[in-house]
């Protein structure tokens, strides 16, 4: 990508799953294409193993918890807990611990 012109913009490295977008013009040209549908298949095994870190769910945890509601322990579950409560617009709306169920 950055050596066809479209470097990836990175948002976070810091944790086991990288937040990163890539500009408009590396699709509109194709490149994201020719550079992704190598990559696509251990990217999302990637993604699907670490799921339980990233920082999504990291916040759908503190947003339950904050709401008084124990986290089931999977992604699947967690965010259906959230969607049970009424929480999950609120929770990605404010920081957790402002989060009133």
């Amino acid at each position: 990508m950055e050596a066809a012109g479209h470097p990836l913009r990175v948002s976070d490295d810091t944790g086991t799953v990288i937040d990163y977008s890539l500009p408009e013009s590396a699709i509109t040209s194709g490149v994201e294409s020719t550079c992704y549908t190598p990559f696509q298949p251990i990217d999302i095994a990637w993604q699907i193993q670490n799921a339980y870190s990233s920082a999504a769910s990291v916040q759908v945890r503190e947003c339950l918890e904050s709401a008084g509601i124990q986290p089931a322990g999977t992604v699947e579950d967690e965010h259906a807990q959230l969607v049970d409560a009424g929480l999950d617009e609120a929770c990605f709306a404010n920081p957790p611990e402002v989060v009133d169920p």
